[in-house]
């Protein structure tokens, strides 16, 4: 059973790092670990760890059937055949977006960083504080922002890829449905959804105790 478990590790090691390396990704993504137990770095230009390329791949997983959550545990009931499924998914990994729409982007730091990373021809933010927008559009150069919210805002355009981060827990409940709505509709038809957020066991709604004078909560 111990050799099974390990011959199998070693062929998705061997696999992993002969796609990686076919596609010029070896300085990006990199397996480590044991072949029983192996986990996924994902490093960017500078080498450091880089969350939203792991999030763009486990979304592109996810839209093939795979549930991906960027390691790899061997077991005896494991086949060939898992193996080489788990490669067939690799070889699919296409991360193409040339118009990119984020939600909630404060002053669109995070828009100017992949601008700067990836390369594309439209970058757009929406953000409810004017104050972030200005000065956002006053140090970034390249980027577009507006001041709105998800539920109510100026843009009707479709993205290759839209952002939203840390945002839909303070989206109030009874402009939810119309939210989640808004945020279909940007999405272009093939295009990419990264969403992160709060997963508590139980939902809750508590005041925002930064702002204990004004009638804001969150939604957890």
């Amino acid at each position: 059973m111990i050799r099974h478990i390990w011959e199998l590790g070693e062929m998705l090691k061997g696999g992993f790092h002969k796609l990686v390396k076919e596609h010029g990704l070896d300085r990006h993504i990199q397996l480590e670990g044991y072949p029983p137990k192996t986990f996924v770095i994902f490093k960017n230009e500078k080498g450091e760890d880089d969350l939203l390329l792991k999030s763009v791949i486990q979304q592109e997983m996810i839209r093939r059937g795979f549930l991906y959550a960027g390691y790899h545990v061997i077991s005896y009931s494991h086949s060939q055949n898992e193996i080489d499924k788990d490669i067939r998914i690799l070889e699919k990994w296409k991360l193409e977006f040339e118009t990119i729409l984020q939600l909630g982007c404060c002053s669109g730091s995070l828009l100017a960083a992949i601008k700067e990373k990836f390369g594309g021809r439209l970058f757009v933010g929406i953000e409810p504080s004017q104050e972030a927008v200005q000065f956002g559009m006053e140090k970034y150069s390249g980027i577009k922002l507006y001041q709105g919210t998800i539920a109510k805002n100026p843009l009707r355009n479709v993205f290759d890829l839209v952002i939203v981060q840390f945002v839909l827990h303070w989206v109030d409940r009874s402009t939810l449905f119309k939210s989640i709505c808004e945020i279909d509709g940007f999405v272009r038809d093939g295009g990419f959804l990264i969403i992160g957020d709060f997963d508590p066991n139980c939902p809750s709604k508590k005041h925002y105790h930064h702002l204990p004078d004004r009638n804001c909560w969150t939604f957890k």
